[in-house]
């Protein structure tokens, strides 16, 4: 891992790390909808790789993978709905 960033207080957590890859394959990370990421600074799908893991897929080659989570905002009001 090259770097991790979490700011919990607004929900967000940034991983980044380098993968050096000989043939196809992925990135693997948990599993939360609020992951999306980036190959080598391009926005990418995620796929998700097993229950509880999502990843990226990268080719041949050293790439840089960053994983942004972004929390779901609304438990407040999802709560005061609730009651």
């Amino acid at each position: 891992m090259l770097s991790e960033r979490s700011d919990l207080a607004n929900g967000t957590v940034v991983v980044r790390v380098s993968v050096r890859a000989k043939r196809r394959g992925a990135a693997v990370r948990f599993y939360d909808p609020g992951w999306r990421a980036l190959v080598d600074g391009r926005a990418v799908a995620t796929e998700m790789v097993a229950p509880a893991l999502v990843g990226v897929r990268v080719g041949p080659g050293v790439h840089t993978v960053r994983f942004v989570y972004k929390g779901f905002p609304d438990y407040p009001q999802l709560l005061v709905l609730a009651a």
